[in-house]
């Protein structure tokens, strides 16, 4: 689809001179362009504008409103807007709110329609003749026949230009279209003003809808809209140089919104001098986060204070739109992305009055009760919020033990702090002090405390680690666990860890949407595979367990899933993907995961796909996986070279701390690309912390075979069949081909023919932070750099097997090392 529309943004003689220095323009545009300001002024009515649109594609509605005499009817619409309170417009299309702001005008001169309820406006805007309302921009997917008349439509409105007699208004059969049970389009609309600041606001949201029954093109744009000169501004999607999410609902809309579709994003901006169209154009990329909902909105009181979230209901899909706040703690200001796995069990413990059912709630009646650190240190979970108390000018950030949910920052000297689920949200911000802003993840087991001042700026007081991975939380003195046995024979912690993963399974279990599991065949996937399905049965759940598995013809992985499925029974799926696919896809994973590291992209792309595929074929959302064994329970063939066994739990303990700039980062990218979110059971609190409190001896690889503990703990359960319990380590990334043709020889192929050897030897000057070594580093490296110039320290170092000289970390080029340990 190409579009082309480019509007002025400023000034009312900025029409004539912009449009007469466009090529594109037609003799008769060309002809109104040269009429005076004056007789611009004195013209009435819409002006309607098609520039280039595919035909079979979209049909593209844009209003135009340029006259000061509307400023009264836009007051009346803002008075009209706020008397309707706040609308979010879960889980709809938008419709409702444009029925009930929108009604027939009494004059010829038409109201602009508008579906955002949540708009306020003081008197300082009426002082400076300025006004904010929502413009109303529709495009929708119609039937064919009636393409081509709203096409003819379009054509003689463009031509007729600013004639004085008003023109139809295009919404109305916009409205009627959107009202067909035919159709279930995309509506949005936007009040943002590209001069001003968000001082300028005292409280914005936007609300809108998001509703993809088969992701049909549908385009969401901004209207910026100014009583003085009420105008319109739409960039050129189709080039690279545009904002990313403006370019992927614009150009490739049906395969770029498959990428960018997934869980929960939060976004947070203090002390911003940004306009507030920056701010929001920031806000959107990370709208594939959620697809259910959007908001943002200002903070009371503070002028440069705002938040933005974007929702996959996953949990009570009514009530969980955020900034959470409750009508008891008025002054808190919660937004999160997560799970709290043990919120009911707080809830009946102290006696929490829920205002919502919505998990995160608990964290505001903890915070209130006894502060930030017993908060935190109370939640059993994954999750990373932003906490803001204006009662007591405090800002808070947190993050899980292991990082299972991202979270990025950026923060000036002078004060100015800007927070987000993942960084593509926060590198096109720009700083007066700073104008290139440094942006770095968040510390997993942190919290961060820091000081509001009155101008929205703020001051870090402390940064505080929690929770270290092999301490016990304090949040198990509260939960429903039975009790562990006590010592450390071998018989007594093979029942205990069953007791932690049978619960660590079980508390995951909460959510109102449809439960699938991905199987690779190995044995971490398919232990956790095998209880899920007992637990779901035992729970009554009302519909099969659904697993995916992935790989190419002969691929290893595909045969022990399909063995693992027939065993426990459960509802089978087999993706099945070519070399060329797998290459295909790079770009869109490298862009997704935001790292440039070799193993991680390797294994990347294997865990996109079949994302993917479950997102588009099974109407499974929640989605259990085996991240985290391999880093617990010293499950790499390199730990067969472990000098001894405290260095091999040194090395265990330090992989679990790394996770969040590898497996789990891949985990959480590549299943949220598709809007799935991804529950890792052996990351719980209690299962992990109990493990690593193991004696060290019990943990190391033993007899040839590592996790040796892992499959002696469930030997005798019946869970899986012998074979698949005790099937030797295979990489995801190496399982999903045959042993033949590994994945990581054929990317090495392909690379071979897009790197050359002047490309490698200048690679120290063009990259000197982690230089590549390698052409498929090269090659990874190239494109990271193409999505996040000058952004290459987000991965402090590559992924590498340890105490030996392996240069490549394919687990299939070890395996000779494990033989070797084992002579």
């Amino acid at each position: 689809m190409n579009l082309e529309i480019d509007f002025p943004l400023s000034g009312k003689g900025d029409v004539s001179k912009r449009e007469s220095e466009s090529e594109s323009e037609s003799e008769s545009e060309s002809e109104s362009e040269s009429e005076s300001e004056s007789e611009s002024e004195s013209k009435k009515g819409w002006v309607l504008r098609r520039k280039q649109l595919r035909a079979d594609e979209l049909d593209l509605c844009i209003v135009l409103l340029r006259k000061q005499t509307l400023a009264a009817q836009a007051l009346n619409q803002m008075e009209r807007i706020q008397s309707h309170g706040r609308y979010t417009g879960d889980q709809t299309t938008g419709v409702q709110a444009l029925q009930r702001v929108s009604s027939k005008p009494k004059s010829r001169e038409r109201e602009p329609h508008s579906s955002s309820l949540d708009l306020q406006t003081e008197a300082r805007f009426k002082n400076k003749g300025t006004v904010w309302l929502c413009g109303y921009l529709h495009a929708l997917e119609m039937p064919a026949s009636r393409m081509e008349g709203r096409r003819a439509d379009i054509q003689k409105y463009s031509q007729r230009g600013q004639e004085q007699e008003p023109l139809p208004e295009p919404a109305d059969a916009c409205l009627e279209a959107t009202c067909s049970p035919e159709r279930t389009p995309f509506s949005s609309a936007f009040a943002l003003n590209k001069e001003a600041t968000s001082s300028e606001i005292s409280s914005f949201s936007w609300a809108s809808a998001f509703s993809y029954p088969q992701l049909s093109p549908l385009l969401p744009l901004v209207i910026f809209l100014e009583v003085k000169h009420l105008c319109a501004d739409i960039k050129d999607c189709t080039t690279n140089a545009q904002p990313l999410w403006l370019t992927s609902v614009a150009a490739g809309i049906k395969e770029r919104l498959q990428l960018i579709r997934s869980m929960c994003g939060i976004w947070a901006l203090f002390g911003s001098d940004d306009c507030l169209s920056v701010q929001c154009l920031s806000a959107m990329k990370i709208a594939h986060r959620g697809p259910d909902a959007f908001r943002f909105e200002n903070v009371n009181g503070y002028t440069n204070c705002c938040f933005g979230f974007h929702r996959l209901a996953v949990v009570d899909p009514l009530f969980g739109m955020q900034p959470l706040r409750v009508r008891k703690y008025p002054y808190l200001w919660l937004c999160y992305n997560g799970e709290i796995y043990n919120h009911k069990a707080l809830q009946e413990r102290f006696e929490f009055e829920y205002q919502t059912n919505v998990d995160g709630e608990v964290i505001l009646h903890l915070y209130d009760k006894g502060g930030i650190e017993q908060t935190i240190s109370m939640l059993d979970g994954v999750f990373a919020f932003i906490l803001l108390d204006t009662a007591n000018k405090k800002v808070f950030l947190g993050r899980d033990t292991y990082g299972v949910r991202p979270l990025f920052k950026a923060m000036t000297e002078d004060g100015f702090l800007a927070v987000c689920s993942e960084a593509k949200g926060l590198i096109s911000l720009k700083h007066s002090s700073t104008p290139f802003l440094k942006v770095e993840p968040f510390l997993p087991g942190h919290y961060e405390v820091l000081d509001l001042k009155p101008n929205g700026k703020v001051a870090s007081v402390e940064m505080v680690k929690y929770h270290h991975c092999t301490d016990e939380p304090l949040h198990a003195l509260y939960d429903n666990v039975e009790k562990l046995f006590p010592g450390f024979e071998l018989e007594t912690v093979k029942s205990n860890l069953r007791i932690l993963f049978d619960n660590a399974i079980r508390k995951r279990l909460m959510t109102d949407r449809r439960i699938g599991c991905l199987l690779s065949g190995g044995l971490d996937s398919s232990l956790v595979a095998a209880s899920l399905l007992k637990q779901l049965k035992e729970a009554q759940v009302q519909y099969p367990l659904q697993t995916f598995a992935i790989g190419m013809e002969d691929s290893p992985d595909l045969l022990a899933a399909r063995k693992v499925a027939n065993y426990i029974g459960s509802e089978h799926h087999e993706v099945l993907f070519n070399s060329e696919e797998g290459i295909q896809a790079l770009d869109e994973v490298i862009f997704s995961l935001e790292t440039y590291d070799i193993t991680t992209v390797r294994a990347s792309v294997g865990m996109y796909l079949i994302s993917k595929y479950i997102r588009k074929n099974t109407d499974s959302v929640v989605i259990f996986s085996g991240e985290g064994s391999d880093e617990l329970t010293q499950g790499y063939i390199y730990f067969h070279k472990a000098p001894s066994p405290e260095k091999a739990e040194e090395e265990s303990e330090r992989l679990l701390k790394e996770l969040y700039l590898f497996d789990v980062l891949r985990a959480d990218r590549t299943t949220a690309a598709h809007g799935l979110e991804l529950r890792v059971p052996f990351l719980d609190h209690r299962f992990s912390s109990y493990y690593l409190s193991l004696p060290p001896e019990m943990r190391i690889p033993k007899n040839g075979i590592e996790k040796h503990l892992l499959r002696e703990t469930f030997e005798d359960s019946n869970l899986l069949p012998k074979e698949i319990l005790w099937r030797p380590k295979e990489a995801f990334s190496d399982g999903i081909t045959s042993v033949k043709n590994s994945w990581f020889k054929i990317l090495q192929d392909y690379v071979e023919h897009q790197v050359d050897d002047a490309m490698m030897a200048t690679a120290a000057q063009r990259f000197p932070f982690n230089t590549p070594q390698t052409k498929e580093g090269y090659y990874y490296r190239q494109i990271f750099e193409r999505h996040y110039p000058g952004r290459a320290d987000w991965l402090t170092h590559y992924w590498m097997p340890k105490w030996i000289n392996a240069t490549d970390p394919s687990a299939r080029t070890l395996s000779h090392y494990k033989s070797f340990a084992e002579a």
